[in-house]
């Protein structure tokens, strides 16, 4: 029903027929804009050229200008002659790509473009906002977003901030980061390569996931920064770390509800596991080489950052870029900072020589006696081995492994337990560190003799493969003729292994004891455990498998002055 219809030229003779009912459209020159066919009627059709809507330097224009351009020029033209006032801009100013801390408002760590309301915002994170996911191929700026993060918290920037530790997990062993571990409230920088320290992060924040947070939310509040958390999880990914690698999986599953947040850096997000990332309501995605890899964290590819722009990012969720400051210097701290934030415990590597005197006294109580060993490798923490009374222990190693030393021990802490117990030794090769803490010490069972016929008794007898039973008098005294009698009987593994039939093997029946590092993967076999195949440090003198019942716990025994560390009415014979 439209009468009057134009058509300036078109590709497609089909449209042209279509639109004017000729193909003459499909067939005017490219060179000559504006020539048109025009249908008046059926067969009616003028062809014609359209006239230009401004002279080519009307108002001051050149030769070269559009006529949008020219129509732009007599606008404003105008609008300078009545005095009319600039109208507002329609949209925000780009993103810089550098900003500063001065740049941004107190307590933020960027900006945010927000087109649909035509306003910048602060770009912030505090730990109550939860977890927060940063992914970003390399040089793309996801370290140093980590740090700046890491540096808002401990300086206390943010309000929500205030008080939290910092651990750092750092997968990629970045030196950067390394700088954060001056400040007090930061726990420690532990590199994804320390086995030892890493045990400990591990279960000191699964510790945490296991503590009840109070209705109020007063728990002590954690910030966990993650630096390559791919990286991480791939090292620990093997048979000898899979405890370690259960533990991460636990603390990011259940870290939120108890405390704990997470920032972790990744490069590709199909790596992230999925229960983190649905626990993850903050994601932030800068530039990656894959772009599409960031539809898992409900980024579109097209909206990716282009490469170039470090520390601009997508914030997911609402699409928006923002842009990060730059990072800054190490987080300082003055005196009174440091007295007033509550430091964080520090995350330390066990020592080689743990001191006895530091350790708390033994105990006993309801037919149990705690025995302070030394200190915890996992745990860092005294170690007390709870032996029931009339149980006993085997102690087992190589040559200088510590066994004599930690039969010492144990006598010690068996004494401060029982003050008016009796301590025999019976010392084949002449131990003058055992000796000293007994009341009685022989070479052979003429020492059986001497036992008191009441009272708590500790026989200790040290390279036992070196002491026969020929009357059976050992073998029965260790399978309980005479009640309270408790045997602490240290030897070489490989030699007890090949003694069948000795009395030790009903001293084994308790199946508690200690296995010192460095031996053989069999030795666990001595007191009926399979120990792990590797340790978590490298073997050393007092390092030894303590087996009590569970799983067996690596210890660091500590090393006692026989002499000081009793009291004289200890050593005097009764």
């Amino acid at each position: 029903n439209t009468n009057l219809r134009l058509a300036l030229r078109l590709h497609d003779v089909a449209d042209a027929i279509d639109v004017v009912g000729i193909a003459a459209p499909a067939m005017l020159p490219r060179g000559v804009p504006g020539r048109a066919v025009m249908r008046l009627g059926a067969d009616d059709h003028l062809t014609f050229q359209t006239a230009r809507c401004t002279g080519a330097t009307a108002h001051g224009g050149t030769s070269g200008d559009t006529d949008l351009q020219l129509m732009v020029q007599a606008i404003d033209a105008a609008a300078r002659l009545i005095g009319s006032a600039a109208p507002p801009v329609p949209w925000q100013p780009p993103l810089s790509a550098v900003l500063d801390r001065h740049d941004v408002p107190a307590g933020a760590i960027g900006m945010i473009d927000d087109p649909d309301r035509q306003q910048v915002l602060p770009l912030r994170w505090s730990p109550a906002d939860g977890h927060l996911l940063i992914v970003g191929s390399s040089g793309a700026g996801a370290t140093s977003t980590l740090r700046t993060l890491a540096t808002n918290v401990l300086c206390g920037r943010d309000v929500d901030s205030a008080g939290a530790h910092i651990y750092v997990l750092d997968g990629r062993g970045d030196e950067r980061l390394m700088a954060l571990a001056a400040h007090p409230r930061c726990g420690a920088v532990v590199r994804v390569h320390e086995r030892e320290r890493l045990t400990r992060l591990l279960h000191r924040l699964c510790e945490l996931t296991r503590v009840q947070v109070a209705a109020d939310g007063s728990a002590p509040q954690v910030v966990l920064v993650i630096d390559g958390l791919e990286a991480v999880r791939r090292t620990l990914d093997d048979v000898d770390t899979a405890r370690e690698f259960d533990q991460l999986e636990e603390v990011l599953s259940n870290g939120a509800a108890h405390g704990i947040a997470i920032v972790a850096a990744v490069e590709q997000a199909t790596a992230v596991p999925p229960a983190f990332l649905a626990r993850c309501p903050n994601r932030w995605v800068l530039h990656l080489h894959d772009a599409n890899d960031a539809t898992v964290v409900g980024v579109a590819a097209a909206g990716v950052p282009p490469p170039g722009i470090p520390g601009r990012m997508v914030v997911a969720g609402r699409g928006s870029s923002a842009q990060l400051v730059q990072p800054g210097p190490p987080p300082l701290f003055d005196a009174a900072h440091a007295i007033a934030a509550a430091a964080a415990k520090p995350i330390d590597e066990l020592p080689a020589i743990a001191e006895a005197a530091r350790l708390p006294r033994g105990w006993a109580r309801g037919g149990i006696v705690g025995l302070p060993l030394g200190l915890d490798f996992v745990t860092g923490r005294d170690h007390v081995l709870e032996l029931p009374e009339g149980e006993h222990l085997l102690i087992v190693g190589t040559t200088r492994s510590g066994r004599s030393s930690a039969a010492v021990r144990i006598a010690i802490a068996w004494l401060t337990a029982h003050p008016g117990g009796w301590v025999g030794a019976i010392v084949p090769r002449r131990s003058a560190v055992c000796a000293a803490i007994a009341h009685a010490n022989a070479r052979d069972l003429t020492l059986l003799e001497q036992i008191p016929t009441a009272g708590p008794v500790l026989l200790v007898i040290d390279d036992a493969e070196a002491v026969d039973d020929p009357t059976g008098r050992l073998a029965a005294l260790a399978a309980g003729a005479r009640p309270g009698t408790s045997i602490v009987a240290t030897g070489r593994s490989d030699a007890l292994r090949q003694m069948y039939g000795h009395w030790t093997a009903v001293v084994r029946r308790s199946r508690m004891g200690l296995v010192f590092t460095g031996g053989s993967d069999l030795d666990g076999d001595l007191l009926g455990v399979v120990l792990p195949r590797r340790t978590p440090i490298p073997p050393r003198p007092g390092l030894a498998w303590v087996v009590a019942g569970g799983p067996p716990r690596l210890v660091q025994v500590a090393l006692d002055d026989a002499v000081a560390a009793l009291d004289a009415t200890m050593l005097r014979p009764r």
